[in-house]
């Protein structure tokens, strides 16, 4: 009876994530380059999935600019950036970034 090893099946999806797949969506973190990956999201479901997550926290900063309240804007931008900061050390280890509500929110494929 053989067993699968969660680790070995995780390291093998990490091997298959190619170095433009990365590159792509470590570009989906920063604001405004966030729009390139989000173009070509059909390459994977690994860039697909951060793009997705990355312009949601795109909208988030420029939905608190808008609001212009100092307090809320500070706020904001430091949880994007905190967000955004896991996001790339996520991607560069491989594997998927899932928040709680955003990432329920904007599941569906568009």
């Amino acid at each position: 009876m053989a067993e699968t090893n969660p680790d070995t099946s995780s390291r093998q999806r990490e091997e298959e994530i190619s170095e433009d797949e990365k590159i792509l969506a470590v570009m989906a973190y920063i604001p405004v380059i966030c729009l390139i990956p989000l173009m070509q999201r059909e390459r994977s479901a690994f860039v697909a999935g951060h793009a997705r997550l990355g312009f949601t926290l795109f909208l988030a900063e420029v939905l608190a600019l808008l609001l212009r309240f100092r307090i809320i804007w500070d706020a904001a931008i430091f949880l994007c950036v905190c967000l955004a900061l896991v996001g790339i050390y996520r991607v560069l280890r491989g594997k998927d970034y899932i928040l709680p509500f955003l990432s329920d929110l904007f599941q569906r494929r568009w």
